[in-house]
């Protein structure tokens, strides 16, 4: 029995050899972390396996945080690769949050309500913006589609307009560029045929 005291007395020593403060995990003191995301990686890697960031290494040792240190993190909000103004050369594994993909139905109906809000006829009214209606594609890439304005004026009187317009291009940055002339109320006087005919769209 002293004999086994003994023995794991002497491996209790040899362990706390090295190291002023006791006890030292040699692996811990060189274990790595990236400075830009605070990721674990190994001793000999040269990037870090969830950023992709290059690690830099101190001359004359290895970078290391100390046993219980807070790890850095960067203060920079994620950047989405995927929204409006993103850097072409955003690495694909930059963290990503609510990704939004936004199809042309979306970036017209936004471009419509916009040009709508600045109408003369409409200053000093309340407006309210349906979805878009009768959307339809037709030839050389045009787009016809109506929208429903409900407005609201001082008196708390209601009312409904549509209107119909053709969009000619919807461009990579999402610029709507609408036909000349642009959204066109309808009326029984004034037909959804006949504003697609005098603003040139043809259907397929």
């Amino acid at each position: 029995m002293f004999r086994r005291r003994g023995a794991i007395l002497s491996l209790i020593i040899r362990f706390r050899r090295g190291a002023p403060g006791g006890y030292t995990n040699e692996r811990e003191e060189s274990t790595m972390f990236c400075s830009q995301c605070g990721n674990q990686v190994e001793d000999t890697a040269n990037f870090c396996s969830r950023c992709g960031s290059r690690l830099t290494r101190p001359q004359g040792g290895v970078s290391s945080f100390p046993q219980g240190a807070s790890v850095p993190f960067p203060q920079s909000a994620p950047v989405n690769p995927f929204s409006r103004g993103a850097s072409l050369t955003t690495p694909f594994n930059t963290p990503v949050s609510n990704p939004m993909f936004r199809s042309k139905r979306d970036e017209i109906h936004t471009a419509l309500c916009d040009y709508l809000r600045r109408a003369p006829t409409l200053a000093g009214l309340t407006l309210n913006f349906g979805p878009l209606e009768n959307y339809e594609e037709g030839q050389d890439g045009k787009i016809y589609c109506e929208l429903v304005v409900t407005t609201h004026n001082a008196l708390g009187q209601t009312g409904k307009i549509r209107y119909g317009t053709v969009v000619k291009e919807v461009q990579a940055d999402g610029n709507v560029v609408f036909q000349v002339p642009g959204p066109q109320r309808i009326t029984a006087l004034y037909p959804a045929a006949t504003c697609k005919l005098m603003m040139g769209f043809r259907s397929r």
